[in-house]
């Protein structure tokens, strides 16, 4: 089975598996510009996790980045769809495995110019599978701050941009010291998100405490979360209140019970930063609820049934 397992391309309005066929034209802005944005989304046990959400947060990324989306929702949601029962259908995927789902909205081919095209080019793309049995992060990880970066501008922070070349030296910094996500700082000190996920904190107080989104991304898994805390953690008294503001590394020293990762449908455990314990340096008791309404969401997950026949 090859790493990608279906390509749709709305320029061909064609859906592929052969991986000689799926290719995008060297001057799509995407390439020669930097043009694009995305959503990175997941399957499993047949369901396709929070689609609606991705889909909003897709179109305010295109409306961001001056992008015109090339076809309606519901067509772009068929297509999303079509694309993935014919991975499906295609190749052998177990039910638990977590296989990863992309749309990629580009500035569209035809030129080398500067100016947007009059609309984009609109990519989804299936990839092979994996199992998360055995994943050790999901208990307990070690992660770094890389100040040497420096963190987005406020508006390509809001948007998932296709341009990670700043996430991509977060990450392969932190990789080079023994992480894997690596930390955003700004020049104050302050924990932004990671390369690819957010980040919150349980203060000392019981707080549930996120950074401000003027300067990261509303990722889905973060808000799934977030809701879930103030609907339900909240009212029980297992969580004080939900906190949005600025958080100082040093906080995370001294007043910190939980420090956790948002992404990818995960909720990640950071029981060391930056060389130094945080909390009990084990995983708490907040991360374990969490992980299992993360976990909960796949059964309400969006089926594509109705294109496996």
């Amino acid at each position: 089975m090859c790493i990608r397992d279906s390509l749709y391309t709305s320029d061909l309005d064609v859906i592929v598996n052969d991986q000689a066929l799926m290719f995008i034209p060297i001057d799509d802005k995407i390439i020669n510009r930097g043009v694009g944005v995305q959503e990175s989304l997941s399957i499993k046990r047949n369901k396709i996790y929070q689609l609606t959400e991705h889909i909003q947060r897709l179109k305010k990324s295109c409306r961001l980045a001056n992008i015109n989306l090339p076809v309606t929702d519901e067509v772009l949601v068929q297509k999303v769809k079509e694309t993935v029962a014919y991975a499906f259908k295609t190749h052998t995927i177990p039910p638990d495995y977590l296989t990863n789902l992309r749309i990629i909205i580009t500035g569209g081919a035809g030129n080398f110019g500067i100016h947007p095209n009059v609309s984009g080019t609109f990519y989804v793309i299936v990839s092979k599978g994996r199992s998360l049995q055995g994943t050790t992060y999901l208990e307990a990880s070690s992660e770094f701050t890389i100040p040497e970066v420096p963190p987005k501008p406020n508006l390509l922070a809001q948007m998932k941009s296709t341009n990670y070349m700043l996430n991509y030296l977060v990450a392969a910094k932190a990789k080079e010291y023994g992480g894997f996500w690596g930390v955003f700082v700004d020049s104050e000190d302050h924990l932004l998100e990671t390369s690819i996920a957010n980040l919150g904190i349980i203060d000392n107080e019981n707080n549930f405490v996120i950074p401000p989104f003027e300067t990261s991304l509303a990722g889905t898994t973060l808000m799934k979360c977030l809701d879930y805390v103030k609907t339900s953690l909240v009212p029980k008294g297992t969580i004080k209140n939900v906190v949005q503001r600025r958080i100082k590394r040093a906080e995370v020293y001294s007043n910190t019970k939980e420090l956790l990762f948002f992404g990818g449908e995960k909720v990640v455990p950071v029981v060391n930063l930056d060389g130094r314990k945080v909390g009990s340096g084990v995983k708490g008791p907040i991360c374990d609820i969490l992980q299992a309404i993360v976990e909960e969401g796949f059964e309400e997950g969006e089926t594509f049934d109705e294109y496996m026949k």
